[in-house]
């Protein structure tokens, strides 16, 4: 059993437990309106949260396993890196003006190949999870039962819930 499947159930046991909280906090509030926005927030943010970590998690195993290596820049140093980040006091050759099409044009991309590196970007199960929370925070908004002092601090829950955990994992 890897650090990460540990990791993996920890936080799935800990979001399950705060489901359970804010599931009994609803119950517990006399509120329908609040309840409703309690777990609509509380649940849309989690599909976000996670359908996002997701589609990153694949993005980085996929570059992993094309350039095999992460790439070093070991033409220029770190510092060199903070002083000029953009290159600019470095020396160039004077080149002329079909030289640099010709060079802007195999640096160029196709659409095929952009919209490979940008899976991550737009991963269904990122659109769903967004779609998700459109939909839930819209439906709390047409039917009068949207309250943002409920709303938005459930928003954050899930957040908090993962920063707590990577920070407690990176003290260990």
């Amino acid at each position: 059993m890897t650090m990460t499947t540990i990791f993996d159930r920890k936080l799935l046991y800990l979001w399950l437990a705060l489901l359970l909280c804010v599931t009994l906090l609803a119950y517990l509030i006399s509120d329908y309106g609040a309840a409703l926005n309690l777990l609509v927030a509380y649940l849309s943010s989690s599909a976000v949260l996670g359908a996002s970590l997701y589609a990153y998690g694949a993005h980085i195993k996929r570059r992993l396993a094309q350039e095999g290596e992460v790439a070093l820049d070991l033409e220029r140093d770190l510092i060199d890196k903070i002083e000029d980040p953009h290159g600019l006091y470095e020396e160039q050759e004077h080149t002329s003006l079909k030289a640099l099409k010709k060079a802007y044009k195999a640096q160029r991309r196709s659409t095929r190949e952009a919209l490979k590196e940008s899976r991550a970007t737009l991963s269904l199960l990122r659109l769903g999870a967004y779609l998700l929370t459109a939909l839930g925070f819209f439906y709390l908004l047409k039917h009068h039962l949207l309250d943002l002092k409920v709303y938005l601090p459930a928003l954050g829950l899930p957040i908090i819930l993962l920063l707590v955990v990577l920070f407690r994992r990176l003290g260990h």
